[in-house]
């Protein structure tokens, strides 16, 4: 080898180390604008979706947790849902006397659920005695706009809640 010149070459630029041409990345930018064209629709419903079973699940949790209260508590407990204020309360009544001492839970719930049936025994309360037995049986239904209604149901004897799914 001798001094001053150098065997190495730059690289040449051949076809296949070029990039991308338009077309290219056209057909890649309208193949991912159809994936999401297709996607959205599934994403807007799974949304509707969530919104309605996060209410049910918080409306369960709710007279769950409020039997818990009652056994654990030896109190009454009144659990009251207010479907024009969109609100779930929890009045504690620790000495029994019929006046509600402590209000422990207030929830409120999303504007997109509606409640569209509260009925225990007629009204929109239900007690549960010092040993979780609730005053009634009842049933509440939530619905979403797109989405197939639920209703929550509560056993008389046992307190226990059910969730059905229902169809229109």
């Amino acid at each position: 080898m001798q001094l001053g010149t150098s065997t190495h070459r730059a690289p040449r630029i051949g076809r296949d180390q070029r990039g991308f041409s338009a077309v290219e990345l056209m057909v890649v930018v309208l193949i991912m604008g159809l994936t999401m064209a297709l996607a959205l629709p599934n994403l807007a419903q799974y949304n509707t979706n969530r919104a309605l079973d996060q209410a049910v699940d918080e409306v369960e949790s709710t007279l769950r947790r409020a039997r818990s209260i009652a056994v654990t508590r030896a109190a009454n407990v009144r659990v009251t849902l207010n479907p024009l204020a969109r609100t779930i309360s929890v009045d504690r009544d620790d000495d029994q006397d019929g006046t509600y001492d402590a209000q422990i839970i207030l929830k409120n719930y999303s504007d997109r659920v509606d409640v569209t049936n509260v009925d225990f025994n007629g009204g929109a309360t239900v007690v549960f005695d010092s040993r979780g037995i609730p005053s009634a049986s009842g049933s509440v239904r939530l619905s979403v706009h797109g989405a197939d209604p639920k209703e929550l149901r509560l056993a008389a004897g046992s307190g226990a809640v059910t969730v059905l799914n229902l169809t229109p």
